[in-house]
This record gives structure tokens, sequence and C-alpha cells, in this order.
């Protein structure tokens, strides 16, 4: 079993190495290289603004830059696949953002940068049970991304026309006033055997009188609605 066991590894460490070479050969050199860079760290889904004297405070250099040549970089919170030959960024990717006050070339007092930032859990459509569902990701609990100046005007949302031509009539279609949401809580707070992705939430111990009590906030909940 010994013998058996030691194979095993050393397989397991050669394809490790020769992915590592695969990928240090074809991408070399990571877009953090170079630069001054803010580490922006999220924990929940939504647009996240930053305003001039929020970025001031961590990092001067963005006091005398140009707006526009802000660049954000980041790749979701989701994790990683498990298989090896799912395909997967190599580097961190640019995000596209909106920096109000930029078109002057001057990050005043009363411009923001505005991003949408994504938080570790992904929900997901299953278009066969008709449900969502969630799943977490077991090695972080924040998603971060990164913010960089480059000699070169940055990736920016752009706006679309309202009179786009649309297959269907918008002013015969429902106005939507009440929509389903989706909630969920799943803590991940314990792992038994210290390793691997089983973690374990709210415990409950053999006391069949205890009771917990769980509260979410949830604003515009429509009144008697399940």
């Amino acid at each position: 079993m010994d013998n058996v066991g030691w194979i095993v590894r050393r397989t397991v460490f050669a394809v490790v190495v020769i992915h590592c070479t695969l990928f240090s050969t074809l991408h070399a050199q990571s877009v953090l290289s170079s630069g001054p860079w803010l580490k922006i760290g999220v924990t929940q889904t939504g647009v996240y603004r930053l305003d001039q004297s929020t970025l001031l405070t961590y990092n001067p250099a963005f006091a005398t830059a140009d707006p526009r040549q802000f660049r954000l970089y980041g790749n979701g919170g989701a994790a990683l696949p498990q298989a090896n030959a799912a395909p997967r960024p190599a580097d961190l990717l640019e995000n596209a953002i909106q920096v109000t006050g930029e078109s002057d070339g001057r990050f005043d007092a009363g411009d923001a940068l505005l991003f949408f930032g994504q938080s570790t859990a992904t929900i997901r459509y299953d278009s066969t049970s008709h449900k969502l569902t969630h799943q977490l990701n077991p090695y972080a609990d924040t998603t971060f991304y990164f913010l960089t100046l480059s000699n070169a005007p940055g990736k920016r949302i752009v706006d679309r026309s309202a009179t786009t031509s649309l297959p269907v009539n918008i002013a015969s279609q429902p106005i939507i006033t009440v929509f389903d949401d989706y909630v969920f809580r799943e803590e991940d707070v314990v792992n038994r055997v210290q390793s691997g992705r089983e973690w374990i939430g709210d415990y409950f111990d053999t006391d069949r009188t205890q009771t917990q009590r769980f509260t979410f906030d949830l604003p515009g909940r429509v009144a008697d609605a399940p």
C-alpha cells in the first residue's frame, strides 16, 4: 500500500508541474506586475461607489490622475471549476466601469467611480426543476477587485439608446411592479476535518427543546405573500 500511495502522489505532482509550466509560458506577466493598485473587497452583489475622498485616502496617486485612465480588474467571486480541463481566465479580466465627471480629465470632489461587484455566492436558475439554486465559494467569503491607473482609456459602461429596435412592442407589454426574489441562509462555520470542501453551518445539539431564530431583512416584501 505504501508503494501505491507513493506512485499516486508522484503522478498528481507531475500533472501540477506540467500545468504550472504551461501557464508560466503562455502568461508570463500578469496585469498586476506594474502600476499603482488599489485592492477592493466586496461581500455582497450590487453596485459600489467610490468617491474622490475614498480613493485618495487609500492611494494618493489617484489625486492627480486622469480618471479616463482608471481601469478595474476582477473575475467575480465564484469558485474556480474543479475539473482542470474546464476553461477559466488565465489572468484578471478588465471590468467595464462608470466614472462620473471624467470628461474634463480631472477627478474632482464631486466625481465618483461606480462598478458592479459580485459576492462569492453564485445563484443559478435550474431550467429542469424551474427553481433557483445557490452555491457558496468554499474557499473565500470576499471577492476582490483591483483598480489601477494606465496610460490609455479604460473600459467603460456604454449607454444603450432607448429607441433601439426590439422584437416586441414595448408599449404593449405589462408594467412589472411585483417580482419573485431569492434569499437563503447558509453559514460555512465548521470544517470537521480541517480540509476539503465540506462545511457545516448552524449547530443544533441533542436538546430537542432548543430553538434558534433567524431574521431576514426583506424590504419591499408584498404583504401576505409566501
